[in-house]
């Protein structure tokens, strides 16, 4: 499985503009992958969170359990996605969320008190982790943004416009609490927009 992922590291190094293969290689010595478990998680609400997770492959939920015990999904995450807690370089946090693997993952992993040294050890570090966190704040921005004057109708067609891979990656009544409805309420407009 070791080749698995560091092919899909690779594919994701490769992907990134102005990398050539030697830097790749030279990138991919100073980075740990590791493979998770469906069900497995990766940061427990409620506790300190030392590692952030970029995902190579797979599909991740980020989710909350209120003091009522109601469960709130403020997320999907999925490939060339970021798992974190705080944006603030060698800063660990309490977790206000859970972040748990819906299918087998891939991701790369950072220990949030080794930034510093990782910089160190490779400049080229920085300016990735820079374009990922401008990337990860962009679309947290825009999906909040776009979800804040949608209707629920409009909500979901967006994520059958703009995420369909979500309709058949995770369970109907997740997705129905990230899109701020019932689950029988994700069904019937579902069903209405399938018959315009």
């Amino acid at each position: 499985m070791k080749e698995t992922s560091n092919a899909y590291l690779m594919q994701f190094l490769l992907s990134l503009e102005g990398v050539s293969q030697d830097q790749a290689n030279l990138m991919a010595q100073h980075l740990q992958v590791s493979e998770f478990k469906k069900g497995e998680r990766l940061i427990t609400q409620g506790e300190l969170a030392h590692k952030c997770y970029f995902i190579l492959k797979g599909m991740v939920r980020k989710y909350a359990i209120n003091e009522e015990g109601i469960e709130t999904t403020f997320d999907f995450l999925s490939e060339y996605d970021t798992a974190i807690v705080s944006y603030q370089e060698n800063l660990a946090q309490i977790s206000p969320y859970s972040f748990d693997c819906l299918e087998p993952c891939i991701a790369i992993v950072g220990e949030l008190n080794q930034v510093e040294a990782d910089f160190d050890a490779m400049p080229e570090f920085r300016d990735l982790s820079r374009q990922i966190m401008e990337a990860t704040l962009d679309k947290v921005h825009t999906t909040l943004a776009t979800y804040i004057r949608m209707s629920l109708e409009e909500r979901v067609q967006h994520i059958i416009d703009t995420r369909p891979e979500l309709l058949t990656r995770v369970p109907q009544h997740q997705l129905a609490s990230y899109l701020g409805m019932k689950a029988e309420s994700l069904s019937r407009i579902k069903r209405r927009l399938s018959k315009k």
